[in-house]
């Protein structure tokens, strides 16, 4: 399908956005109509279905039109969510370099390891990153959490199918798992986490951590190191972790005022600074070249966090 096909279709402009060999579907209003368009397209390279239905199913024939036109591209990015029948449609792309897999997709299991042999950056849940990954070059890798999610940092085989990539991957974002409230807890995890990362990734070069909350600039300076090739660091919605002026194990002997009207104890934290904890680190870390944080600029206390 030509761009200019796409920009003389008033309908689909409001329904399949475009930009260069680029189609996003999104919503069900004019489908039929947009079905039959796509059905004649030719050469997009850039496709990402945003609704949430699912038009890899071999049982629905309405979007077999779809898949019969997918199947006649060669994409270099695709983005998948909610299919269930995914291989049929991934065995079709020899030449994929791009993927992303959302929540609730699955078929992956059924490639073989032939399929996709360009593969080089992916977007996945670690269940389906663990088909993925192994014998194919992906440099690449962004962990997706999927609602109902445990911790998938202890998930021992998924991460040690991401070291089967033949790129190594070198490049590695995933949002931070916590669902702790004590600090100390908090800590362990991100120790835990990073630990985990450096233990089966060693050839990481870039690292982005989407934290939404705060992390221990301790952990940084402890585990960091250990990724003996990193040149870049980032750290996106995130504080570092408020440090007492005492931390004892007694709390009467943390540095405090006392309020001599209502007599409630005021800890003045001291927080530490993201350029303080960067330049330590880079002493540390000769490789590091590039290292970034942007503050948690709101938060919440209570069952939701604003994000």
């Amino acid at each position: 399908m030509s761009t200019s096909l796409l920009s003389e279709r008033g309908f689909l402009k409001r329904h399949i956005g475009t930009k260069k060999n680029i189609a996003i579907i999104n919503g069900e209003e004019a489908l039929e109509r947009a079905v039959a368009v796509f059905a004649q397209a030719t050469n997009i390279v850039d496709l990402k279905f945003a609704s949430s239905l699912d038009w890899t199913s071999q049982s629905d024939p309405f979007f077999k039109p779809i898949r019969l036109a997918v199947s006649k591209m060669s994409l270099k990015r695709l983005c998948l969510w909610e299919c269930g029948d995914v291989d049929q449609i991934l065995r079709s792309q020899p030449e994929l370099e791009e993927l992303e897999v959302g929540w609730f997709t699955s078929g992956v299991e059924q490639l073989e390891e032939t399929d996709l042999p360009k593969l080089r950056c992916l977007a996945a849940p670690l269940h389906n990153a663990a088909y993925l990954v192994p014998g194919r070059p992906v440099e690449k890798f962004c962990l997706v959490l999927t609602f109902g999610d445990r911790n998938p940092f202890n998930d021992e085989h998924g991460f040690k199918n991401l070291s089967l990539s033949t790129g190594p991957i070198i490049e590695f974002s995933f949002h931070l798992f916590d669902s702790y409230e004590d600090d100390s807890y908090k800590d362990e995890n991100f120790r835990f986490v990073l630990q985990t990362i450096s233990r089966h990734l060693p050839q990481l070069e870039r690292l982005t951590v989407i934290v939404a909350g705060s992390v221990s600039g301790r952990v940084i300076l402890e585990e960091v190191p250990v990724f003996g090739a990193l040149r870049c660091l980032t750290f996106l919605d995130a504080n570092l972790t408020a440090v007492t002026a005492q931390k004892t194990q007694h709390f009467q002997e943390l540095a405090s005022d006392f309020s001599q009207s209502d007599g409630i104890i005021r800890v003045v934290p001291y927080l530490e600074n993201w350029d303080d904890v960067f330049e330590r680190l880079k002493q540390l870390c000769p490789l590091l070249v590039n290292t970034k944080a942007t503050p948690r600029l709101f938060t919440c206390r209570g069952s939701f966090a604003s994000r």
